[in-house]
């Protein structure tokens, strides 16, 4: 208060007195669990040459170790028994430790399907399928490492849930170190059950507006489709991309609001809800 200048006598009047209650403190709990920064979850899939299905998708004989390194490079692994920041819909129930980023302006946790294990090891592999579209059933943005691209389109359709863009990596066979990168948005017609589903907005407003996403390829970035990418930037590229895109999403679901706005709402809602009519010297 003293380095804001509140202390002194001529801004004395900009200090605000609280009435005491217990409404208060749990108000003042809840400002203190709302977000800092921009949260968001990410789907991260392996796709196999030859799969077929979603649950060969989730659930795969193996996975490969260049996926597994790029894994990595998205950002650090965090123990979801002692993690503090974001999490979405995991937890350490089903769930020990999985792919996580932050700066000073975001938080990205990634659904990775094989870092998931069922809580009942003697259900099904079908429930894990189940448990995983439950946990990312919100994510606007997917990754996927394909071996096969010409399977690159059948992958939505698999997918499906609320994804909006599709990023997808593909090593190139004959240049070790290389990545060709493609970008996927979903017409409309195999996406409006999301929109319908959270937003309640038309079809064919929503339409246009998703139309006008696909046809601008400076809409997000870094990357953009076609792109070919080295091992080296290949995940903070991807990341990054992620980022943008969700961003570009939610602006058009109408989801966007800062975290930094909500906050502040919130402590002017409080200011009327319990200043006092007293005087700081009283």
């Amino acid at each position: 208060m003293s380095q804001m200048g509140l202390i002194s006598l001529d801004n004395r009047h900009k200090v605000v007195p609280l009435q005491i209650s217990e409404r208060l403190i749990k108000d003042l709990e809840r400002l203190d669990s709302l977000n800092e920064r921009d949260c968001l979850s990410t789907s991260v899939y392996y796709v196999r040459s030859g799969v077929e299905d979603l649950e060969s998708i989730i659930n795969p004989a193996s996975i490969s170790e260049d996926f597994e390194k790029f894994l990595n490079s998205l950002g650090w692994p965090v123990s979801l028994d002692s993690h503090p920041g974001y999490k979405a819909k995991l937890n350490s129930s089903f769930c020990k430790t999985t792919s996580y980023f932050a700066d000073r302006t975001v938080e990205v946790i990634f659904n990775i399907p094989y870092v998931i294990h069922l809580p009942n090891p003697e259900a099904s592999s079908g429930s894990l399928t189940t448990l995983f579209r439950d946990v990312s059933a919100d994510d606007l943005v997917c990754i996927v490492w394909i071996e096969d691209i010409l399977s690159m389109h059948n992958v939505p359709s698999k997918v499906g849930q609320s994804v909006l863009v599709y990023i997808f990596v593909h090593p190139l066979q004959n240049a070790t170190g290389l990545y060709w990168i493609r970008i996927i948005i979903p017409t409309a017609s195999n996406a409006s059950g999301v929109n319908e589903k959270k937003h309640g907005k038309g079809k064919v407003s929503w339409s246009a507006d998703i139309t006008k996403l696909a046809e601008n390829h400076l809409a997000f970035g870094p990357l953009v489709d076609g792109m070919i990418v080295s091992r080296h930037t290949l995940g903070s590229l991807v990341r990054n991309t992620a980022i943008s895109a969700h961003e570009a999403c939610r602006n058009i679901l109408d989801m966007q609001s800062k975290p930094y706005s909500v906050r502040r709402q919130f402590i002017e809602e409080m200011h009327h809800r319990y200043k006092s009519n007293m005087s700081v010297s009283e």
